[in-house]
């Protein structure tokens, strides 16, 4: 959904609560966001405070998607069906402000790596139960499927770098991050809603994994890492692989942290990658990229 579109949201809102106010025919709708990449153990990364002609009506928790306040103005309104719009709305926001927390702007020596890896635990004939995407500051560069089990190079910098030693450490790890991420699939223990919206037969529930695997580098060494993790599609959770800081964006995705946290080889294989492998990956197609934006010589 476009932002112009939530602003839209937000401006019935507004217009569904005017009439509950009495000062004068001026009223005001507004949200403070306040967002935190690195927040302490306990606390959200984002938090949402919103205002009718500057009185304060709910506090909303980015983190846990749901209300934590409301005053007794947001009490009058909160089962009209405008509150339920605001709060959607307010979930697509969330969702936006967490993809430009997670990019990394290319300023300076700053850049990232993303590898974006989609798991089925089971697929239609002809289709791959394992696609994965790879990008440097968000430019794609390879791109892998279980069927052919190839590395495929995408763009000038795919071509560039598909002979060098990186990248052939690097295919041959996608495939077992594949199969890695396939086996974890099964245990992983929905909650009764995630449960409902997949395809469940006879209890057997074929859910997909998204995962995206992030470094950043600043400064000559690594200086971010990152797994986030999205169950059909919907984002769930964040863990800072640095730090093993988790930040849950959807409630009902403890399954995942409780089978990341018991599978202690899993999470060390994939820790090792995020803050290790990929970076030195990284910094190695940097040095074919960084030369290929140089000026071309021109003649005297």
């Amino acid at each position: 959904m476009s932002l112009a579109h939530t602003a839209g949201r937000l401006l019935l809102i507004l217009q569904l609560i005017e009439p509950r106010k009495t000062l004068g025919n001026a009223h005001s709708l507004s949200y403070n966001f306040t967002i935190d990449p690195q927040p302490r153990p306990g606390q959200p990364w984002c938090e949402v405070q919103g205002h009718v002609d500057r009185e304060v009506f709910l506090s909303y928790d980015c983190g846990h998607a749901k209300i934590i306040f409301t005053s007794p103005l947001g009490e009058e309104v909160k089962t009209i069906k405008a509150w339920e719009t605001q709060i959607e709305t307010l979930g697509d926001i969330r969702d936006h402000l967490l993809d430009f927390t997670l990019e990394k702007h290319t300023v300076m020596d700053a850049h990232s790596l993303c590898l974006d890896l989609t798991v089925k635990s089971q697929s239609r004939p002809g289709q791959p139960w394992c696609q994965i995407q790879g990008a440097v500051d968000t430019k794609p560069f390879l791109q892998y499927d279980s069927d052919s089990n190839k590395v495929r190079p995408l763009g000038f910098l795919g071509e560039e770098v598909n002979n060098t030693k990186a990248w052939t450490e690097l295919s041959q790890m996608l495939g077992e991050a594949g199969r890695e991420l396939r086996m974890v699939l099964p245990v992983i223990k929905l909650d009764k809603k995630e449960m409902r919206d997949s395809l469940c037969v006879g209890g057997v529930c074929p859910p997909s994994l998204q995962v995206r695997l992030c470094c950043q580098r600043e400064a000559e060494q690594c200086s971010g890492a990152s797994l986030l993790f999205s169950l059909k599609g919907q984002t769930a959770l964040l863990l800072d692989t640095m730090s093993i800081t988790w930040t849950f964006l959807d409630p009902g995705a403890t399954g995942i942290k409780e089978e990341w946290e018991n599978n202690q080889e899993l999470s060390e294989y994939f820790r090792k990658i995020s803050t290790g492998d990929c970076s030195y990956w990284l910094s190695e197609f940097l040095e074919h990229w960084e030369n290929m934006l140089l000026p071309e010589p021109t003649g005297n």
